[in-house]
């Protein structure tokens, strides 16, 4: 799996609140080809070096979004994915946590968000989201 960095929504986001990656995806520049099921790309979120820590009840949700509006403003963000709520025990270090393939409907703008849910704050926590066009079948 080679991650492209035109296809990184965020490397290493180091955060205990809820929001979107540092960078967004414009799909007219990376051609994101969903009429074609062979080649539409991968979304994939990882925990990176730091396991997630707080409260036992805290959750994290990662979702895909996209917008006509790169500031992804106004009525026309969708979620298009969105993964299990993750207890923090689950969420340990150097983890593929989503893969899932991307949805139809994409608009021009993508972009990850982690929505942190249940009990409690996070105290730690590290992530990467990014898009890849293959994805091993040794990863979860």
């Amino acid at each position: 799996m080679l991650i492209d960095k035109n296809l990184l929504f965020v490397d290493t986001l180091t955060t205990t609140t809820s929001g979107a990656a540092t960078d967004y995806i414009d799909s007219t520049t990376v051609s994101i080809k969903n009429n074609d099921a062979n080649r539409q790309p991968v979304w994939v979120v990882k925990t990176e070096g730091t396991a997630f820590a707080g409260g036992a009840a805290c959750t994290a949700t990662f979702q895909l979004q996209t917008s006509e509006a790169s500031d992804f403003s106004g009525a026309t963000t969708v979620t298009l994915a969105q993964s299990a709520a993750f207890l923090t025990a689950a969420l340990t270090a150097n983890t593929v946590m989503v893969k899932m393939r991307v949805p139809y409907g994409v608009k021009r703008y993508l972009r990850s968000y982690m929505v942190v849910g249940g009990t409690g704050v996070f105290s730690a926590s590290s992530y990467s989201s990014f898009l890849v066009m293959d994805v091993p079948n040794a990863l979860p």
